[in-house]
């Protein structure tokens, strides 16, 4: 029976970009929005949903609005979409980090504790998001979602949580939500690379 297993990887590297640690583990939190998107998408216009957005908001999602489900994302507070009017920027979209410890549910909304982008303190500088890898190897198939998080804040940062945002007709929406154990401490001028990893075994 075929089954779809998501591995999350966290690297703290220094600013030469040489991995100075490693993390990976298996995943379970693929949650809600993504079933929600996975209905939406198949019925191509004929099917909508009411459904929370990152900020608790109440949204329609229908299948009419082609940055439906994305997850590629520019660095930041740069434009990723404008959709409906709505103007969504890179921090908004793709991969996610934050620093609160959550007790992970399938209902989840958004992180628990959201890290913004930024250089003050508290804040990493999110590179984009990137999408790439896909492979097929009898008998898997993967590919691999992946960010950059630099610490340029002036103090440590830990990670505790890693989520996926997406956009739906000019709204983010979180459809991956995971609890980093145990936590990844990024000092000043380091760097943190998540990936996030989705194959199917067949």
């Amino acid at each position: 029976m075929g089954k779809l297993v998501t591995t999350l990887v966290l690297e703290r590297r220094d600013k030469f970009n040489r991995v100075l640690q490693r993390q990976e583990q298996l995943s379970r939190s693929w949650v809600r929005h993504f079933i929600d998107f996975s209905y939406i998408a198949s019925g191509y216009g004929v099917n909508t949903l009411n459904v929370h957005d990152i900020t608790g908001t109440n949204r329609t999602l229908n299948a009419g609005v082609m940055s439906n489900f994305q997850v590629m994302s520019t660095p930041g507070q740069c434009l990723a979409f404008n959709v409906n009017g709505n103007r969504i920027v890179g921090e908004k979209v793709g991969i996610v980090v934050g620093s609160g410890v959550p007790t992970v549910t399938p209902t989840d909304d958004a992180l628990t504790t959201p890290i913004p982008h930024g250089m003050l303190s508290g804040q990493f500088l999110y590179g984009g998001t990137e999408i790439f890898g896909l492979t097929f190897a009898n008998p898997n198939g993967s590919f691999t979602i992946q960010r950059y998080f630099t610490n340029e804040s002036g103090n440590t940062i830990t990670v505790n949580e890693v989520a996926i945002y997406t956009v739906g007709n000019g709204s983010s929406f979180c459809v991956y939500h995971d609890a980093v154990s145990p936590g990844v401490a990024v000092p000043n001028t380091q760097i943190l690379v998540v990936q996030i990893i989705p194959a199917i075994s067949i």
